[in-house]
């Protein structure tokens, strides 16, 4: 087995549950030696895929060295022949030994070298040739680099976009790959079809509901024009509190629900609570529709308020205690999994759920 440092983007915990999920997934044997907020180390018994099947991480390391003692290290770095051309830009990452050493490498191999300092985002790393970073005693040679650019066309050139009511295509991607899916997901709050479209690209067959399904339909109806996909997809037009009506089978659901009207103020404690008791009996009836129709994993995104200092939460436990749904079981991550984006009057909670029944 061969290791690899993995670089978390900014929901550290989220990003290391997705990636566990897509290796299980797809049954990637695999040991994690090292994890932090930052970074997870991590031996696989092979690597098949690429960064950019992931949503939460932002750079692949290939470890070339594992030892703490700086003497050892450059012996085995003076072992490894590395292909970097004669002219090229570089960076070095966690370690001042290392900056010296390639330094001065460099110099005695005579080749013109340029040092970035900082190459910490991806945009920075896309622009170098060669980048080596160290986590705790791992010396890794980066490998691979997400491209978030990528996700611009999907997301602000498609037919219908509401940056500031949807969930970012990269949040879509990271549940979508926690849940594990292999032929199909459903997204019974589909909105304009964020997950749906995403997981249209990662090869799945989708299914949507939702009151109104017309913007949907467009983005999804554009992205398959687009990208020339060929897999199906299915919408419905209806209340996911009936959603046995409209489906009896499906492999997985990923959705973000309706998780009250979009507001521009804070919300007063009044509001919150009385959202709160709505919600949790559109939650109760919808969990109830979904238990006869869904065999696989279930990621629910589930709304905590924030007035002032205090936190109004649904009782999530008290909802799915008579359904067949537990939650998700890790000793790395415990579930749910906060999201809380800067600057936002809403904090959601992450669920995955299995059933038990």
């Amino acid at each position: 087995m061969e290791k690899y440092i993995f670089v978390l983007g900014r929901d550290g915990k989220l990003s290391l549950l997705e990636l566990i999920s897509f290796l299980e997934a797809r049954e990637i044997k695999f040991k994690v030696e090292y994890h932090d907020n930052y970074n997870v180390v991590m031996s696989l018994d092979s690597f098949n895929f690429s960064i950019e099947e992931l949503g939460g991480i932002i750079k692949i390391a290939k470890v070339i060295s594992e030892n703490e003692d700086n003497q050892e290290i450059e012996f085995e770095l003076n072992n490894v022949d590395f292909d970097y051309g004669n002219k090229f830009k570089y960076s070095i990452n966690g370690s001042e030994f290392l900056r010296d050493y390639f330094k001065e490498r460099f110099k005695g191999e005579k080749v013109k070298a340029l040092f970035k300092k900082d190459a910490t985002r991806p945009s920075d790393s896309q622009k170098l040739d060669f980048e080596i970073i160290k986590v705790k005693n791992f010396t890794g040679k980066i490998i691979e680099v997400s491209n978030p650019e990528k996700y611009k066309k999907r997301d602000e050139k498609r037919p219908k976009f509401e940056g500031k009511k949807v969930i970012s295509i990269r949040l879509a991607k990271i549940l979508i790959n926690i849940s594990k899916a292999r032929e199909n997901i459903l997204d019974p709050f589909c909105g304009i079809g964020t997950v749906l479209q995403e997981s249209l690209l990662k090869n799945l067959d989708v299914y949507g509901l939702d009151i109104e399904v017309k913007d949907a339909e467009e983005n999804l109806a554009w992205l398959k024009k687009e990208f020339k996909i060929e897999k199906k997809y299915e919408l419905k037009k209806g209340d996911a509190k009936e959603l046995s009506k409209y489906f009896t089978n499906v492999e997985s659901v990923v959705t973000e629900p309706f998780m009250g009207p979009f507001v521009k103020e804070r919300y007063s404690r009044e509001d919150a609570l009385k959202l709160k008791e709505e919600l949790t009996s559109l939650y109760r009836d919808f969990f109830s529709e979904l238990s006869k129709i869904v065999s696989g994993r279930v990621v629910f995104i589930s709304p905590v308020f924030k007035v002032g200092k205090e936190l109004i939460k649904i009782d999530m436990f008290e909802i799915l205690r008579d359904t067949k749904f537990k939650a998700y079981n890790n000793k790395q991550i415990e579930i749910p999994v906060v999201y809380e984006v800067n600057r936002t009057r809403l904090i959601r909670e992450i669920w995955v759920l299995e059933s038990f029944k």
